[in-house]
């Protein structure tokens, strides 16, 4: 049997676990004695470097339309609402993106949802529309799922889901979990 037990005392089970500060403990033993004891050390994370990117969303951006706070243990996940670029590049959208911190408020991942403003690209550029467009003349480029990390950025191809909050967020949550290998669902805290 397996349960967590937040007050360190067992209750008549075989095993339980306690979070704490340097790791989680896995007790395994009876009521009477402990048998075996288990510490696996928290993993540190890298910081992504500011300037490492030459666009992302900017992570303390709250978004334009708001967002959320979702939380694993020792790990903080903000959910943006079109975030700003963190380089003021205004031919990068992101309409959903997560910024991911860890327990000392370092910034460790970016997971995000980003396209390409075809028609900033052209202002910009001083180039025509079209010859980002083509024939289509749509504004916007398709939408990309990427994660940016410390010392890399991760291309998971083009995003064919709603574009609804709760789809995105769950993706991109998902993205998350994947990459930090972390287990169980974050809770949500409240607005951001």
């Amino acid at each position: 049997m397996l349960a967590v037990n937040n007050d360190m005392e067992p209750k008549d089970m075989n095993c339980w676990i306690e979070s704490g500060y340097d790791g989680i403990v896995f007790f395994v033993g009876g009521s009477e004695m402990i048998s075996q004891l288990h510490v696996i050390k928290r993993a540190e994370y890298k910081e992504i470097d500011r300037n490492r990117w030459s666009s992302m969303p900017d992570p303390q951006d709250n978004g334009r339309f708001g967002g959320e706070i979702w939380m694993w243990p020792r790990i903080r996940c903000h959910v943006q609402i079109d975030p700003m670029n963190i380089r003021d590049e205004p031919y990068l959208c992101y309409p959903f993106a997560i910024s991911v911190f860890d327990h000392h408020g370092k910034h460790i991942l970016s997971a995000v949802l980003e396209q390409t403003d075809y028609r900033e690209l052209a202002r910009m550029t001083g180039e025509q529309l079209k010859a980002y467009t083509g024939k289509t003349g749509q504004r916007f480029s398709d939408i990309s799922a990427v994660v940016y990390l410390p010392d890399e950025r991760k291309d998971f191809g083009l995003y064919d889901d709603e574009m609804t909050l709760e789809t995105a967020r769950e993706f991109l949550l998902g993205l998350v979990a994947d990459e930090l290998d972390v287990i169980g669902e974050p809770v949500f805290k409240g607005p951001l």
